[in-house]
């Protein structure tokens, strides 16, 4: 329960958007100041608990996953990006899935040299390896980057198998 912090208690995931929808206006009413003060302690109040349980299953093994590849619109680099965690039921997730693909997607538009670079990027403004605790407190599960590597030849190629846990890329 969260009775300690009737904040937390009361967000909703139309609150949050309605949130985001409060932060792009340049006016606000005192009303929308008020609540977007609410909101966004509530968000830290959130991100923090997420840092907690990271923490608790740092030593835990991350032996599932997610694995995607993609080529470039010039089909001169391919990349292949593993995010792992802890069950298949996890692993299986839409959502998880689309987490991966957000990753690969931004590996293949900026190419970074290696996965340490791929994790100081940012999607929405926030870096992937803050996005990766986020996504451990939600799920509650150890979520890690396992593996990033990129192939760049004047012919590149990617295979993703069905059920994203083979993939391979290949450049000549």
């Amino acid at each position: 329960k969260l009775k300690s912090n009737p904040i937390a208690r009361k967000v909703k995931l139309a609150d949050l958007k309605h949130n985001s929808d409060v932060t792009r206006k340049d006016t606000f009413t005192e009303k929308d100041k008020l609540r977007n003060e609410k909101y966004s302690k509530a968000i830290e109040f959130l991100r923090k608990k997420g840092q907690k349980i990271a923490s608790k299953r740092q030593d835990r093994d991350a032996k599932e996953g997610c694995v995607l590849s993609g080529v470039t619109a010039d089909g001169k680099t391919a990349a292949i990006v593993v995010v792992n965690c802890e069950t298949d039921f996890v692993a299986k997730n839409a959502d998880f899935i689309a987490f991966t693909k957000s990753i690969l997607d931004k590996a293949l538009e900026v190419l970074p040299a290696n996965a340490d670079e791929l994790k100081q990027l940012e999607i929405n403004g926030r870096k992937i390896a803050d996005q990766l605790t986020d996504q451990m407190g939600k799920i509650g599960e150890k979520i890690d980057l396992g593996y990033y590597e990129k192939v760049t030849s004047a012919n590149s190629f990617a295979y993703t198998h069905m059920g994203n846990r083979l993939a391979t890329i290949v450049g000549f």
